[in-house]
C-alpha cells in the first residue's frame, strides 16, 4: 500500500461499514469518504481516532511501514464493539426531542455531531445496556442544561451548547 489514503480504506474496510467507523471517530461519512479518497488532508486529532477506530497504529497508517495491528495494540474498549444501532436510535431521537422543546434550531449535521460524540461516551462509561438507557437521560439533562445557559448569556447561542 502506497499512500495514506490507500492505508486508510484498507483499516475502514477491515474495521467494519463505512459509515459506523464514521461514527464511531466522529467523523462526517463525507469527511471519511475524502480521506479514503486522498481528496483531503487528514487532521493529526482525526488520524489518532481513525487508528483507535480500526485497531491498527498511527504509525502504520502515517508510513505503512510495520503490522498494522501489532499483538499489543488494542483497539479503545469504547468502540470494540459494533454499533448499537438501537441505542445510537434512542440516542439521536432524544437529542432532537430536546432540542424541539427547547426551540432551538439544530442542523441534522450537528444533530449526528452531537449524538455521535454523546455515543462514544456512553460507550465508554458503561457496559451495562441498563446504564446506558440511564445515561441517556443524564446526558438530556446536560444537554439541556447547556442550552439554556447559552440562552441566558448575551451574544451566544447554540454553537456554545
Amino acid at each position: 500500500m502506497n499512500g495514506l489514503a490507500e492505508r486508510i480504506r484498507f483499516a475502514v474496510q477491515r474495521r467494519g461499514q463505512h459509515s459506523e467507523v464514521a461514527v464511531l471517530a466522529g467523523i462526517p461519512v463525507r469527511t471519511l469518504s475524502r480521506y479514503i479518497n486522498g481528496k483531503s488532508g487528514v487532521p493529526s486529532a482525526k488520524l489518532r481516532k481513525l487508528a483507535e477506530v480500526c485497531g491498527v497504529s498511527t504509525d502504520w497508517l502515517l508510513t505503512g511501514v510495520g503490522d498494522p495491528a501489532p499483538d499489543d495494540f488494542r483497539p479503545h474498549d469504547a468502540i470494540s464493539g459494533a454499533l448499537d444501532h438501537e441505542l445510537f436510535g434512542r440516542l439521536v431521537d432524544a437529542v432532537f426531542r430536546l432540542y424541539q422543546e427547547e426551540r432551538v434550531m439544530l442542523a441534522p449535521i450537528d444533530l449526528g455531531r452531537i449524538a455521535s460524540r454523546k455515543y462514544a461516551e456512553i460507550i465508554a462509561a458503561t457496559a451495562d445496556p441498563e446504564e446506558r438507557g440511564a445515561m441517556i437521560k443524564l446526558i438530556v439533562t446536560q444537554l439541556r442544561a447547556e442550552i439554556r445557559a447559552a440562552k441566558a448569556e448575551p451574544g451566544t447561542g447554540k454553537a456554545s451548547a
